[in-house]
């Protein structure tokens, strides 16, 4: 690759500055000088993510361009929880590690642009599913645990993810690994809000019976938004616009994402054309809507058509007669006749399934949780010691709090930035004397 191949690269993605003034930050906050851009790997609403070589060490990373990143405060929200977050946060093998953070050093303009430089990964979860690969039953285990390794460690930090789903969940091949990634929707909660923890038994401990309810937790005061969560992976209660959630919108985007990796099982899917979400409904009142939803296609009604509503889930979700009304409405869209997750994944395992019924409630409060899910039969007999480590502590709030402007909240993320610049000072002489 020749020197002028990543300006280039930069310059046609509009990562630098052109003459007329238009572009991004990359030169000027130093990224061109560390790093070597190779290709663009993914866009979205947020900018695009490249693949490039950090210059020191030959080192691979993704970069994350987030373009305009001070045009309103809510975006600019977006990054200081996820930098926060995963700053504080202890290192885990299934959460993706932030590098670096690159901005202009001067305080940011409204239109700056934010670098976030994290390690590589082969690619997500979202492609493999829509790629011809399939999966083995040994495949879909691991995977499985990883998963529910990384939230874990989440939860018992504190942080509930809110926008977990196969595109936020990194792949490696060799071997099969997988990573939690995007924090930008995340938020901390108090530790008494989240899903009460199960302690871990030992892997060899067959004696113990695994509860299988959940106590009822305290309301949490804070009001959170409840348009968080890809449509397909949104727990009933934000569909229903519930005041109060936890972490166990994580679970069940969990049981969502588990469902899908059961479908990469030939024996459960035989054309990788037909694979399909557990629950692909059209909208929901949380969606903007360009054309009318035949009701039975709401994603409440597609939830329902699969897993059912009892009288007790009602209760559960709400003692609103909105809310009751809602559920029935759903009721009467689904057919009849609905499907188990056995008849669903012929190919799955057992115990896959029962994990699967375990996490697919409509009662948020009859969720497993991520300890209970490391304890059940089907993840036993890989789960190892390492699984059994002590959680970190939570991590305090990352939310700067309504009394911040959008100036104030630059400058944090500016901070930030500064902050990785100094560690990287540091760091670096040490790692040439090493080499030499």
């Amino acid at each position: 690759m020749s020197a002028a191949t990543p300006r280039r690269l930069a310059q046609r993605l509009g990562w630098t500055k052109a003459s007329d003034g238009k572009g991004g930050d990359w030169e000027a906050c130093g990224g061109a000088a560390k790093f070597n851009l190779e290709k663009l790997v993914g866009r979205g609403s947020y900018g695009q993510v490249c693949a490039a070589t950090q210059i020191s060490d030959g080192k691979q990373v993704a970069v994350k361009r987030v373009v305009g990143a001070f045009d309103s405060r809510r975006d600019a929200l977006c990054i200081i929880r996820e930098v926060r977050i995963l700053a504080a946060l202890p290192r885990h093998d299934n959460i993706v590690n932030l590098l670096d953070v690159r901005t202009p050093l001067e305080d940011p303009s409204d239109d700056a642009d934010v670098f976030l430089i994290f390690e590589k990964a082969a690619t997500d979860l979202e492609k493999v599913v829509a790629s011809n690969q399939y999966f083995t039953g040994d495949h879909i285990r691991w995977l499985s645990l990883d998963l529910l390794r990384g939230l874990r460690w989440l939860h018992s930090a504190g942080v509930v993810h809110r926008d977990l789903k196969p595109a936020n969940c990194l792949l490696e091949v060799k071997p099969v690994s997988l990573k939690i990634c995007d924090f930008g929707l995340a938020r901390t909660l108090p530790r008494q809000h989240l899903q009460r923890s199960v302690s871990l038994r030992a892997a060899d401990d067959d004696d113990a019976e695994s509860p299988k309810v959940l106590h009822a937790r305290p309301p949490l005061r804070r009001q959170m938004t409840t348009h968080v969560v890809t449509r397909w992976y949104r727990a009933p209660e934000l569909l229903l616009r519930a005041p109060q959630y936890n972490s166990s919108v994580d679970m069940w985007a969990c049981g969502c994402v588990l469902a899908e990796l059961l479908s990469m099982e030939k024996a459960s899917v035989k054309c990788y054309l037909d694979r399909r979400p557990l629950f692909p409904g059209d909208a929901s009142d949380l969606s903007p809507r360009t054309r009318a939803i035949e009701p039975g296609d709401d994603q409440l009604a597609t939830i329902v058509r699969v897993v059912g509503c009892s009288v007790q889930d009602v209760a559960a979700l709400s003692s609103s007669t909105e809310v009751a009304q809602r559920l029935e409405a759903a009721k009467r869209a689904a057919p009849t006749g609905r499907r188990t997750f056995a008849a669903l994944y012929p190919g799955a395992e057992k115990d896959a399934v029962d994990l699967l019924e375990n996490l697919i409630k409509m009662d948020p409060a009859q969720r497993y949780s991520a300890d209970q899910c490391l304890d059940h039969a089907y993840l036993k007999p890989i789960r190892g010691a390492n699984d059994l480590l002590a959680p970190p502590d939570a991590l305090d709030s990352v939310d700067p709090g309504p009394s911040l402007g959008l100036p104030q909240i630059r400058r944090l993320i500016r901070d930030h930035a500064r902050g990785f610049a100094q560690v990287a000072e540091a760091v670096e002489p040490a790692a040439k004397k090493r080499r030499t």
